[in-house]
């Protein structure tokens, strides 16, 4: 069942070989998508984003014996350390908030009392006080949120200072 949402993204010069094992897998990946610091030519790195069996993640995250017919362990482990793998990426939420978005401050009442809570950074007014940019937020107190393949992808090459080379 191909139930895992996966996202590799390669630096150029490994394309054609990750490309080739992967079909000596029986999986096409296609690594069609042209990435660059600047989004411009030429392409440092290409990714995909694809939904994968759980074999093949485990294939991924292996370590030798890999047991292939054609490539030697020492090159399947030299080109998987090049891959950036990413598998079933989730968002952290409190309260609906991006939790690397959360922020405490101190918010002074109307009859000036002040209260210490946490807020979206987006949300701070000028009369809050930013207490701290990176609280502690109980674990009980976040929810994960199974990312959507198109954000999994975005979060993924943004995390790396990467853009979609366009046009």
């Amino acid at each position: 069942m191909y139930d895992h949402s996966l996202v590799i993204v390669i630096p150029a010069a490994y394309r054609d070989a990750a490309q080739n094992l992967g079909l000596s897998y029986g999986y096409d990946a296609g690594f069609g998508v042209a990435l660059s610091a600047d989004g411009l030519e030429p392409a440092t790195h290409y990714g995909l984003h694809s939904w994968a069996a759980a074999p093949f993640i485990q294939l991924l995250q292996s370590q030798p014996p890999y047991n292939h017919p054609t490539y030697s362990d020492a090159q399947i482990a030299g080109l998987l350390a090049q891959y950036t793998t990413s598998v079933d990426a989730t968002q952290s939420y409190y309260n609906g908030i991006k939790v690397e978005d959360v922020v405490e401050v101190d918010v002074t009442l109307e009859d000036e009392t002040v209260v210490r809570v946490l807020k979206d950074v987006n949300d701070v007014s000028e009369e809050d006080e930013v207490v701290d940019t990176n609280p502690t937020i109980p674990e009980e107190n976040i929810t994960k949120v199974k990312l959507a393949p198109v954000d999994h992808f975005d979060s993924v090459i943004t995390s790396m200072g990467l853009q979609q080379i366009t046009g």
